[in-house]
C-alpha cells in the first residue's frame, strides 16, 4: 500500500539539528586583576623594540640587547641583584613588573612591566648609528628611531594615560599622539628628566626615590651606580573621556643625543565614574544574533557597549563601537554571521565618566538549519532529503506521530550525507 503524508493516521515530524551544537558561552579576562575602588588600571600594549631591563644569574652582558646611555649602563631587575652580591645594597626592578608609582602626584598609578626576557622598552634616539654588540645584539639599530607606537591590546576609555618613562644622556622632550577607535588622534609634547636627575620634582618619581633607591650597571666592567629612576608622565583625556584609545604613537624631538625609553602604560579613570561591570552570558542565542547581558552598576545612568569578531576589539562589529544603550543591563545584537564567534564588553558611565571595560563575554551564533527538499513516501517508509549546511559536523534525524513529540531516539549521519530513510511506519 502506497503511504500518504497527508494520511490522519501516521503523520512523520523531523527536525534536525546539527550535531556539536555550538551554542556555547565563555568568559575571557586577560587583564591583571587590581582593587576595584582604584582609579589606574595597567595597559597592556604591543609595540617595545628592544630588551634594556637587566636580569637573570648570568652576566649583565648577556642579558641585555642594548644599554641606555653612553657608558651603555641600563637597569636591572631584582632576581639579577640577589645573585651578585657587589650589588646588594641597591634595589631592583620587581620580579612581577609590578610597580605602583610612589609619586605624590599619580600615588597609585598601576603600571604592569613587560617580560624581562622579551622586548620590553619602547626606545627612542637620535644617534645616525647605534649599535651596540653583547650576544643578543647583532647591531639591531643602524640608524636613528625617533618614533614608534604602542598599540593597546584591548582598547579602552580613560580620563587620564599615564607613561612610565624616563631619558638618558639628558633631558629629552618627544610628542605623543593619542589614536582613538573612532579614526581621530591628539597630540601631546612631554619633556623627560634625565635617568639620574637628583633634581627631578619627586612627585614625579614613579620608582627610584630615595628612600627606595634603584640601581644601574655598566656591562663592560659591572660598575655600578645608585638611583636612576622612572617618572610618570601624563595625557588629560577628560575632553575625550568617552572615546577608546585604540595606540599611542611616540616621536622623539630633541636633536641632540638624548634618549627616551617608555616601559609601560597606565589608564585612570574618573573619579566619581562607577565601577567596571560584570559582563554576563549571552541570552536568546540564535543563526544571527544574540542578547548580550551584564549586571548593574550603582551609579550608572547609561551603558557602552563593544561587540568585535575578535576578543582584543580590534574588528569591531559595525554600530557597536562604543555604542551608547542607555541604561539597561541587555542589548540584542542583530546582523551576525551564523556558526561565529563574536565578543562584548561594556563600560558603566555617569556623568563623571565612563568605568574600565568590564570583563570579555563570548557569545557563539548556532548554526543554520537545513532545509527540507523532498519527502518521498514508499511502502512503510518515508525518504527525505535535505540542504547542505555549511559547519556542520553531521545531522541527526527526529520522528513522531505528534507535533513536538518524538518518541524514537534520533538517528546520526555523518555531515557529508544528506539524505535518510525512515522507516518502520505504518501505511494509510
Amino acid at each position: 500500500m502506497r503511504l500518504n503524508k497527508y494520511t490522519k493516521r501516521i503523520i512523520v515530524f523531523l527536525l534536525f539539528t546539527i550535531m556539536l551544537f555550538t551554542n556555547c558561552l565563555l568568559g575571557i579576562n586577560n587583564s591583571i586583576v587590581y582593587a576595584e575602588e582604584s582609579l589606574y588600571q595597567p595597559v597592556e600594549v604591543t609595540g617595545f623594540n628592544i630588551d634594556m631591563i637587566i636580569n637573570g644569574t648570568g652576566t649583565a652582558q648577556s642579558a641585555l640587547e642594548c644599554g641606555f646611555d653612553d657608558d651603555n649602563r641600563s637597569y636591572y631587575t631584582e632576581d639579577f641583584r640577589s645573585s651578585h652580591t657587589d650589588l646588594v645594597s641597591r634595589t631592583g626592578l620587581p620580579d612581577n613588573g609590578q610597580i605602583i608609582s610612589t609619586g605624590t602626584t599619580y600615588t597609585g598609578a598601576a603600571y604592569q612591566l613587560e617580560g624581562y626576557n622579551e622586548k620590553n622598552v619602547l626606545f627612542l634616539f637620535n644617534e645616525v648609528a647605534y649599535t651596540k654588540t653583547y650576544p643578543k645584539n647583532s647591531g639591531i639599530f643602524g640608524g636613528a628611531n625617533t618614533s614608534g607606537t604602542l598599540t593597546l591590546v584591548s582598547s579602552g576609555s580613560y580620563e587620564k594615560l599615564l607613561f612610565l618613562a624616563s631619558s638618558a644622556n639628558g633631558e629629552s622632550s618627544f610628542t605623543a599622539t593619542v589614536n582613538f577607535s573612532d579614526g581621530s588622534s591628539m597630540n601631546n609634547n612631554f619633556y623627560v628628566y634625565d635617568w639620574c636627575n637628583t633634581g627631578a620634582q619627586p612627585s614625579l618619581v614613579a620608582i627610584g626615590d630615595d628612600a627606595h633607591p634603584l640601581g644601574r650597571i655598566r656591562p663592560s666592567d659591572n660598575a655600578t651606580e645608585a638611583n636612576p629612576r622612572l617618572y610618570d608622565c601624563y595625557i588629560d583625556l577628560s575632553a575625550h573621556k568617552d572615546k577608546l584609545v585604540r595606540s599611542i604613537s611616540f616621536h622623539l624631538n630633541s636633536a641632540d643625543n638624548q634618549r627616551t625609553a617608555i616601559f609601560a602604560v597606565s589608564g585612570k579613570r574618573p573619579e566619581g565614574a562607577p565601577a567596571a561591570p560584570a559582563s554576563a552570558a549571552p541570552s536568546d542565542v540564535e543563526e544571527t544574533s544574540f542578547t548580550a547581558n551584564w549586571r548593574n552598576v550603582a551609579g550608572a545612568t547609561e551603558y557602552h557597549l563593544d561587540v568585535a569578531a575578535d576578543e582584543n576589539f580590534n574588528t569591531f562589529i559595525d554600530g557597536y563601537n562604543n555604542r551608547n544603550v542607555g541604561n539597561t543591563t541587555s542589548q540584542q545584537v542583530d546582523g551576525l554571521d551564523t556558526d561565529t564567534s563574536y565578543y562584548y564588553r561594556v563600560r558603566a558611565v555617569n556623568a563623571s565618566g565612563s568605568s574600565f571595560n568590564s570583563d570579555v563575554t563570548m557569545g557563539h551564533t548556532t548554526l543554520g538549519a537545513p532545509a527540507l527538499q523532498s519527502a518521498t513516501p514508499g511502502d512503510g517508509h518515508v525518504t527525505l532529503t535535505w540542504s547542505a549546511v555549511s559547519g556542520a559536523n553531521g545531522y541527526k534525524i527526529y520522528s513522531g506521530t505528534s507535533t513536538g513529540v518524538y518518541g524514537a531516539a534520533p538517528t546520526s549521519v555523518a555531515a557529508s550525507v544528506y539524505s535518510h530513510d525512515v522507516t518502520g511506519l505504518s501505511n494509510g
